[in-house]
């Protein structure tokens, strides 16, 4: 192990590759011993490696020679002289020993490096994705979700760009609820009935808040938060009770808007910056402030909407099933809710269509998650050769066999005709324009049986009324019969002049 301590150090300074020992071949017929005896020597490798990254961050500080070392194990696990795990597990011990600073510069060389773990072998290991997953989310548990709002992204996209869209990992396959919960004054109001002495020191509370609409309010995030509670009798009653009481509010509260109180024109078509905040407020002095701005409502109807979608969608998950009269109340206060958003400024019929066109494609989704969030990846279908297409392909089909089996289908049939009238389009191409081209008795045909009396065509559905129809049969008249042609008058119309040829063809 010493010698081959020093031998990766001596790689490291001369930035050279790692050779593999000659008895770490792998032999086609190699026994389940000698297999285990290689992970062993695999392992050791490994071992030794995380001492060098040891000594290296004890006795210097952290620098580029530690990323070297990170070099030298992603080569030798493509090499197999070390696991396939070897370069995550180093960078696990780095972040282990380092600050969240040091931390970033991990994490970004392990950025750096997507196209290589989007690469065999690491892309075909199950324990490596492990390992990685394990990896970042060790990392995000170290950081503060209000500080490192950035670093915390940066993790997430990482993760969804090397691991499969059906991973097990990122679908949330049981469709398991938020644990996040709103706290909130639940004894807001109680103080109404102190005498006026305790109430003074309060005076900076507004007087105008209805405490009772804001515990109905705030009792409603604990549905948003888990739906399946609306499914029980004694949860539904009361979420239908604080549904009704803030809708029926939320119809006649005025809103208010930053830019109307400093004067500005509230066009519709005008943009207007909305403040992004990670977590509500919950406290009773922003409560008729909250009321009011129109941002907020439009959260909370969002929510509204998000799930009524989640009680009405089949889910597999979901042991129990709405009642019908469940179902009619839902539908009526989607109604309601949809109309409240589109009288909501700014641009109210314009969030409406998005929010709308966003729901639908999320059907797609909850259809997906029913499945079992299968792969979006298909296998190229291989197709059993029938018999006929044997002999096809050895020469033994007759011509009229061969001729069907070049037919090519386009889906409907008139494209398929036209399609398949020749070998080639080239052919097409290059077909005899007379046979495109019809004679003048055959086009005139149609027109000449509609004005005979015993076919009971009415007048002005004549072709010869048509005026393209005109000018067509004038063109084939000027090309071949010239001499016909030669009989036509201005002052006589084309309409006369054409019933007068086709009384003498």
């Amino acid at each position: 192990m010493a010698n081959f301590k020093e031998e990766i150090k001596k790689c490291m300074e001369a930035g050279k590759r790692v050779e593999l020992p000659g008895d770490w071949q792998l032999p086609a017929d190699a026994t389940e011993a000698h297999k285990r005896q290689l992970t062993d020597k695999r392992l050791r490798v490994e071992l030794g490696m995380r001492e060098i990254l040891m000594d290296l961050l004890v006795t210097q500080t952290f620098e580029k020679r530690v990323f070297n070392v990170l070099d030298v194990a992603i080569q030798g696990a493509q090499d197999e002289i070390c696991l396939v795990t070897t370069p995550l597990a180093l960078m696990e011990d780095l972040c282990d020993c380092s600050v969240l600073s040091d931390c970033q510069h991990v994490f970004a060389y392990l950025e750096s490096k997507v196209d290589v773990w989007n690469k065999a072998p690491f892309v075909n290991s199950m324990n490596f994705k492990n390992t990685m997953l394990r990896l970042c989310n060790s990392i995000k548990r170290r950081l503060s979700k209000s500080q490192n709002t950035v670093f915390c992204g940066r993790i997430l996209m990482f993760l969804a760009s090397v691991t499969p869209l059906a991973d097990k990992s990122g679908v949330n396959l049981r469709s398991t609820s938020s644990i996040n919960t709103t706290e909130y004054d639940q004894n807001a109001g109680q103080d109404e009935d102190k005498p006026a002495a305790e109430v003074d020191e309060q005076k900076d509370r507004p007087a105008a808040v209805d405490y009772n609409l804001y515990k109905h309010f705030w009792k409603l995030q604990r549905y948003f938060q888990q739906p399946s509670l609306c499914l029980r009798p004694t949860e539904w009653t009361d979420f239908t009770k604080c549904t009704n009481i803030y809708l029926d509010a939320a119809a006649s509260l005025k809103l208010e808007s930053v830019r109307k109180a400093k004067g500005h024109d509230m066009n519709e078509s005008a943009e207007v910056h909305e403040e992004y905040f990670p977590k509500y407020l919950t406290s009773v002095k922003l409560f008729n402030l909250q009321q009011a701005d129109s941002a907020f409502r439009r959260q909370i109807f969002v929510q509204f909407l998000i799930l009524f979608q989640s009680l009405m969608e089949p889910n597999k998950f979901q042991k129990e099933s709405l009642l019908a009269s469940r179902k009619d109340w839902i539908v009526k206060m989607q109604t309601k809710i949809l109309s409240l958003l589109k009288k909501t400024p700014p641009r109210g019929t314009d969030f409406l269509s998005s929010i709308e066109l966003i729901t639908q494609n999320e059907k797609h989704w909850i259809e997906w998650k029913n499945q079992g969030c299968q792969d979006f990846g298909r296998a190229p279908s291989v197709l059993a050769k029938s018999s006929k297409r044997v002999r096809e392909e050895n020469g033994e089909a007759g011509p009229a066999a061969k001729k069907l089996a070049l037919k090519l289908d386009l889906g409907t049939p008139e494209l398929t005709r036209l399609w398949n009238l020749t070998k080639c389009n080239l052919d097409g191409c290059k077909s005899d324009p007379s046979e495109l081209q019809p004679s003048i008795k055959d086009f005139l045909a149609e027109a000449k049986a509609q004005m005979d009396p015993e076919e009971c065509v009415e007048e002005e559905y004549w072709k010869i009324k048509d005026p393209s129809f005109r000018w067509r049969a004038v063109r084939l008249l000027a090309k071949n019969h010239l001499h016909l042609f030669q009989e036509y008058k201005v002052a006589q119309g084309l309409e006369e002049y054409l019933k007068a040829v086709m009384a003498k063809i």
